[in-house]
């Protein structure tokens, strides 16, 4: 197998609000309600209606509060500008009161900071403390500054105790443990339990690098039985998250067609995943693109004049199986002809 890609770290992401509604049903049910009033306008977009909400409870020095503060601070938006200052002050201040996701968000930050914040001896103390909180994310991290040796002697061993804590449950640990046992790095090459964890992480939360993965492992039937429909499915899924190779992998299926998964041949829907896959700079898909652009409308047009397609969900439930031709298409074909 090719050497596989390194899942990037995913800095603060915004599933920790689920979190910290979920820690902060303990403090009473009037201000558990005041925060998931908060989170609930933070996921809007609201973030200047957010802040307004949780201003009282920051100035009575609440952890939950400074902690949802310097995630929207730390994001900000049209409404609210981002504050990396404030934000890491408001971390600072929930974590020192115990704050086990924000000793995350802490740790994270002092890791992933340019200039003066970044400090990963900072960074190991903070995700040390939210580890012991059993924060999941903050294992993850942990594990993979040691299989990185970013900040810390690179030790497998030690990536591989941290990484595996609950089983590898987390979706980001379950992807490096899937890698570190498909290549051996640290542990005795094993396939099928590489190929479990690649699927429990397609399956948490699909990351493309995962799902990709999964897909080549199916369709080769490497380390599991050949599943051509599995194969369509996980390549798919990594196509719609993003990821350029999978997105040439599915314009590929649609321009030839795949009866034993009853896909026909559909060069519309290769157009399109091909200029996806284009957009980010895929050379091969560029090169598909335009020959499929000149047999379909008879001229090339610049990639970024290509409009998004409408994607029509098929009985099958395969996802984006087919499409509507969009107009600026059907006027240059008339045009043309």
């Amino acid at each position: 197998m090719q050497n596989l890609p390194i899942l990037k770290f995913v800095k603060f992401n915004r599933m920790l609000i689920i979190y910290i509604m979920l820690f902060s049903l303990f403090s009473g049910q009037t201000y558990a309600n005041s925060v998931k009033q908060a989170v609930d306008e933070y996921y809007k977009g609201n973030f200047k209606k957010s802040v307004e909400m949780l201003t009282p409870f920051v100035k009575k020095e609440d952890a939950q509060a400074q902690n949802l503060m310097g995630v929207i601070l730390y994001f900000g938006n049209s409404k609210v500008k981002k504050d990396y200052d404030k934000s890491f002050q408001f971390f600072m201040a929930s974590a020192k009161q115990g704050n086990g996701i924000a000793q995350w968000n802490l740790g994270e930050r002092f890791f992933f900071a340019d200039g003066k914040y970044q400090d990963y001896n900072a960074a190991l103390k903070w995700l040390k403390l939210a580890a012991d909180q059993n924060i999941s994310g903050a294992k993850y991290m942990i594990g993979n500054m040691y299989y990185l040796g970013k900040g810390v002697t690179k030790d497998y061993k030690e990536a591989l105790k941290w990484l595996e804590v609950n089983g590898g449950s987390y979706y980001r640990s379950a992807y490096i443990l899937g890698k570190m046992y498909v290549e051996g790095e640290g542990v005795k090459k094993d396939g099928v339990k590489a190929f479990n964890y690649f699927r429990k992480a397609a399956n948490k939360y699909n990351p493309s690098d995962a799902s990709y993965i999964l897909a080549t492992m199916y369709e080769e039937g490497k380390y599991t039985e050949k599943n051509e429909d599995s194969a369509f499915k996980y390549f798919l899924k990594a196509a719609e998250i993003g990821h350029k190779e999978a997105q040439y992998t599915i314009a590929n299926y649609f321009l030839q067609g795949f009866p034993s998964i009853d896909l026909e041949v559909n060069e519309m829907g290769a157009l399109l995943w091909s200029t996806r896959a284009a957009e980010q700079g895929h050379e091969k898909a560029k090169i598909l693109n335009e020959e499929l652009q000149m047999k379909i409308i008879g001229k090339v047009e610049p990639i970024k004049e290509i409009p998004k397609w409408k994607c029509i969900i098929t009985e099958k439930n395969r996802g984006c199986t087919r499409y509507e031709t969009p107009r600026v298409f059907i006027k240059a074909k008339q045009k043309s002809s």
